[in-house]
């Protein structure tokens, strides 16, 4: 076996991820293609583990480049990575082909690159010398019709919000327009700036996914009050899984509970099309939002990041700390 580093996209790890048993759709290329578009200081590469001239791992990965530093992740903005094998391996040459693709990962950590990271959502286990993140997900099952999901997983007050949505008028569809996205885009904005968290994702990000997830795979759907959007849910469709990415609805859409149709829209639409699996998302910690998507039917799931960082970084942040706290000590 033999890694080799690929620069830019790379169309042999992006064939595996359509087939690997660890793959999502952050591994895919329009994961990849639309963070570059999107963010001037990103760039796409990739790991490959060949077999005599058979591809048999990958990890694509991004290079986040901040000043003249560049952080490595796999991948970046809290999503899944990690390595991918190919499905027709056995367990040891599986675990051998991982142990490769992530040595020659974390050995790269040194001159310009600054800290290597990947998120873990398969498990695959332990890296040595490496910090272990967790962070929680919500995932809801769909072993069963959606009436039956609806009956059996969804909390009696989530059935009356779906209920009392659909009374006041609200109906939710598919995006069709480039009117739609920006509908949806000025409710996303509003919402994050309310909730006043994090600078929000640049508009060309979700023309990006919609573009090169055209073919089904990046959906938008959206929510309508007499006539006018209230709000929207932007999923990822792979293999067996639909992952929440964003879901916002603003004051008018909370008032006739739009939120709640739109997650039992999206359920539907994922029951009717055979997936197995519907995952909310990170909850980031927050106690409300966690118990929001229990009632939703979801079902707490831990994964980890994985993380070196430089020793000199280490080393400089331990002295700002220290040094934070010498200072309250002294005021």
């Amino acid at each position: 076996m033999r890694v080799e580093w690929v620069e830019g996209f790379c169309a042999e790890a992006f064939a595996l991820a359509a087939r690997a048993p660890e793959a999502t759709f952050y591994h895919t290329h329009a994961w990849s293609a639309a963070l570059v578009r999107a963010f001037a200081r990103m760039r796409a590469g990739a790991l490959l583990v060949r077999d005599g001239g058979d591809v048999v791992g990958a990890m694509p990965f991004v290079d986040v480049h901040v000043g003249p530093a560049v952080r490595r992740w796999s991948m970046p903005l809290g999503t899944y990575g990690g390595p991918l094998t190919e499905p027709g391996l056995d367990a040891s040459a599986r675990e051998a082909v991982r142990r490769a693709l992530l040595d020659a990962f974390f050995r790269s950590r040194r001159g310009r690159v600054i800290d290597v990271g990947f998120v873990d959502f398969p498990g695959i286990g332990d890296v040595p010398g490496t910090r272990a993140v967790t962070s929680t997900t919500h995932m809801v099952a769909l072993d069963a019709d959606f009436d039956v999901v609806v009956r059996e997983r969804f909390a009696s007050d989530r059935r009356k919000r779906m209920r009392n949505a659909r009374r006041l008028g609200v109906t939710v569809r598919r995006a069709r327009s480039a009117a739609d996205v920006d509908a949806f885009y000025r409710v996303y904005l509003g919402r994050v700036r309310e909730l006043g968290g994090t600078p929000p994702h640049p508009r060309v990000l979700f023309d990006a996914l919609l573009e090169l997830g055209a073919d089904g795979a990046v959906r938008l759907h959206v929510a309508e009050h007499e006539g006018r959007i209230v709000g929207g849910h932007c999923n990822f469709h792979f293999a067996d899984t639909v992952i929440a990415w964003y879901g916002m609805v603003d004051a008018v859409g909370r008032r006739v509970q739009a939120g709640t149709l739109l997650y039992a829209e999206c359920l539907r639409e994922a029951c009717e099309e055979g997936y197995r699996w519907y995952n909310l998302g990170s909850s980031a910690g927050r106690e409300s939002l966690e118990r929001y998507k229990e009632s939703l039917g979801g079902v707490r799931r831990e994964y980890v990041a994985r993380l070196r960082r430089a020793r000199w970084l280490v080393g400089a942040r331990t002295l700002v700390h220290a040094s934070r706290r010498w200072r309250g000590r002294r005021s």
